[in-house]
């Protein structure tokens, strides 16, 4: 439906109708990064502070990372 203002009426029904439509809010591109994170990050990260925590003491030297610091990754949740 166009709405075509009238220049001698201030509070014509265009501006009413305007007032009234639903804003074109999306929220696709969020909610598309946020099932990204789940289904790809998330399992990586745990996949990986899992393997990290289990980790011999010779690789964690190789890498540069102590056994606490290892475990406190480790014990990170993976959302974070």
């Amino acid at each position: 439906m166009s709405c075509t203002p009238d220049p001698l009426n201030d509070h014509s029904d265009c501006d009413s109708r305007r007032l009234h439509e639903r804003p074109d809010v999306s929220h696709g591109p969020a909610i598309r990064r946020f099932v990204w994170l789940i289904w790809h990050i998330w399992p990586d990260r745990y996949r990986q502070r899992s393997h990290l925590r289990e980790m011999e003491p010779h690789r964690l030297d190789d890498i540069g990372i102590s056994r606490a610091e290892a475990k406190r990754e480790g014990r990170k949740p993976f959302w974070l």
